[in-house]
């Protein structure tokens, strides 16, 4: 599995200048990214900076409703970003309502990607582990399959009250990204990787197995500067999952 940083970490620093945000998070020394938005950027401008800052543009967030209406236009932005693969963070309550109609939107959106040489995916947070499809299994399980691939949060299925080991190995070959999220001790917000009670050595091997290519750091619950706490997670993966996890 490679590293990259989930850019929705950095999105306040990113309001105000998207261009220096990038340029702090190669100077910590990410060489990978996911994208939460672009800035406003052209896309053959954005690729432009990225690729003077040694920044691999890997992934992107798109939300449900650009991706049911917009689609063309997020397909060409990301064919001309570079990108490998497209990821819709979330579904709106309505939709979640009805998840046999939830699923075929997400099949056609798939479909969609996959003709432009985009692998499409779906992340989940703690509700499509507490909620239920029709058979009573988690929602999560109705969602994903063939050919939706899984971005899972390692941080939202311990919080949704599912083991994430065992996640992965359900999941297995179907899983291309995660979410590297840890979680504090009284399990009510994330902290920095390998600052919380997940098994980080555990889930390397957990992840492997599954056939993981990506995984995003990503921290949410903070309200100071993310710059030491995005170096204090690189530097634990590093040592985790080997200097040649930083590509």
């Amino acid at each position: 599995m490679k590293i990259g940083l989930q850019l929705w970490t950095v999105r306040h620093e990113a309001a105000r200048d998207f261009a220096e945000s990038l340029r702090q998070v190669a100077a910590v020394g990410y060489r990978a990214v996911e994208f939460a938005g672009y800035g406003g950027w052209p896309a053959d401008e954005l690729k432009g900076l990225v690729t003077d800052l040694g920044l691999r543009p890997v992934s992107s967030h798109v939300g449900w409703e650009r991706l049911r209406h917009h689609r063309d236009e997020e397909l060409a932005y990301a064919q001309t970003l570079g990108l490998e693969y497209l990821v819709c963070p979330g579904l709106p309550e309505a939709v979640r309502q009805d998840p046999a109609a939830a699923r075929a939107g997400l099949v056609e959106i798939a479909a969609g990607c996959r003709a432009a040489g985009l692998t499409f995916g779906y992340h989940n947070h703690a509700v499509e582990l507490t909620e239920r499809g029709p058979d009573g299994r988690p929602l999560l399980d109705a969602l994903l399959g063939e050919p939706v691939a899984a971005e899972l949060d390692l941080y939202w299925l311990a919080a949704g009250g599912a083991d994430p080991q065992t996640s992965l190995a359900r999941y297995a070959g179907q899983v291309p990204l995660v979410h590297l999220k840890d979680m504090a001790p009284d399990r009510r917000h994330d902290v920095e990787v390998g600052q919380g009670v997940l098994p980080w050595a555990a889930l390397r091997a957990a992840a492997a197995a599954a056939q993981v290519a990506w995984g995003f750091v990503e921290q949410e619950d903070f309200t100071d500067s993310p710059w030491p706490r995005i170096a204090q997670s690189l530097a634990f993966l590093r040592a985790t999952f080997g200097e040649e996890a930083i590509v």
